[in-house]
């Protein structure tokens, strides 16, 4: 074990919903992690999330908060409407910071983030897990030792459903509600960790009632590869990650987002099987059927313990940024997005 590993990091959470919720369970399967403090608007939920996941202290005065002194990592779990000004805040006060997918609300926010986080010295990212999950990292080295050859393709699909609920924090436009920013962060992200730079060719984006995007079909490049991105809220689709090569093809497993597999098949392929929801497609995945080499990871979390150990390996290494998830490349991909809605709404 390596000094860094050896290293007691004291995390501190701000927010008390459902990621936080788990993000603090899930610490509990990372080694050097304490759980130290919580800070939430109310008093009472702060108390209440420390007694539920053994944190030692609770606040809910932010600068009080942040000026406690042993307090290494503070973890921002809030609606990201609310990251700049929380991020901001935590970096003035010397503290290193993980921010809640998608980091912020804009490309520019993420420079201003990225400019304070230089300033002053600390380590800062966005908390994009799935990044780090062992099957995303599988599928990172297959591609880098060229196992399914030359990449020729990729497409991607998340949809889940959100009924539409206007008073729903996915559908509030004060709170930065809509499906490319809940979702569409994840396939374009992982697009940007796997294939290189992204140029968005073209898309389309349709509203829901109160003019909150519901859905999205992006078609980017990198290079001369098209990628196909559809995200939304609705009736779930496949919810995989395929990647096309010259010699094969990679299946990130459906939800791919939190997935604990991916498969492989050898040889030409035009298409990769069917992904969907139904019963008789998640039996022939499961005992991969379909010709397909499948690699499973087992994990007792709910996998936001990967980012977790990496954010602390880097911080123990005092690297100015993670290798594997840059601002950057989380201002790239906030750019995507922008670049989408700025175009009118499709009938």
């Amino acid at each position: 074990m390596t000094e860094a590993n050896k290293q007691k990091w004291n995390w501190g959470i701000i927010g008390t919903g459902a990621i936080a919720q788990k993000f603090a369970s899930d610490l509990s399967h990372v080694a050097g992690a304490k759980k130290a403090a919580i800070f939430s608007r109310t008093l009472k939920n702060a108390t209440d999330f420390a007694s539920k996941h053994a944190f030692t202290h609770s606040y809910d005065d932010l600068q009080e908060f942040l000026a406690q002194p042993d307090l290494d990592i503070i973890y921002i779990a809030t609606p990201h409407i609310a990251h700049r000004e929380q991020a901001l805040a935590a970096i003035k006060a010397g503290k290193a910071v993980l921010i809640e997918k998608p980091i912020a609300m804009t490309s520019s926010e993420v420079r201003e983030i990225k400019a304070a986080a230089c300033e002053h010295n600390v380590l800062v990212m966005e908390a994009l897990w799935s990044r780090f999950l062992p099957a995303v990292q599988f599928t990172k080295a297959i591609l880098q030792k060229g196992d399914i050859g030359e990449i020729k393709r990729a497409e991607a699909s998340l949809y889940f459903e959100r009924d539409y609920d206007p008073s729903d924090r996915l559908y509030d436009p004060t709170l930065g509600g809509g499906a490319l920013h809940d979702l569409g962060v994840y396939p374009i992200s992982l697009a940007r960790y796997f294939l290189g730079e992204l140029e968005l060719i073209s898309s389309e984006w349709k509203a829901a009632p109160n003019g909150v995007n519901k859905s999205a079909t992006l078609h980017l490049q990198s290079g001369a590869m098209p990628i196909t991105i559809n995200v939304g809220f609705g009736p779930e689709q496949g919810n995989t990650f395929d990647i096309y090569g010259e010699k094969g093809a990679l299946r990130i497993d459906r939800h791919f987002l939190r997935t604990d597999s991916a498969t492989i098949w050898h040889g030409a392929q035009s298409h990769l099987p069917p992904a969907s929801g139904s019963f008789i497609n998640r039996l022939r995945n499961k005992f991969s059927l379909q010709g397909g080499t499948r690699k499973t990871f087992t994990r007792q979390s709910h996998g936001l313990n990967f980012q977790a150990a990496a954010f602390q390996a880097a911080l123990g290494q005092k690297l100015p940024e993670h290798p594997v998830m840059t601002l950057d490349e989380s201002a790239e991909v906030l750019h995507i997005i922008e670049q989408v809605l700025a175009k009118p709404a499709s009938a």
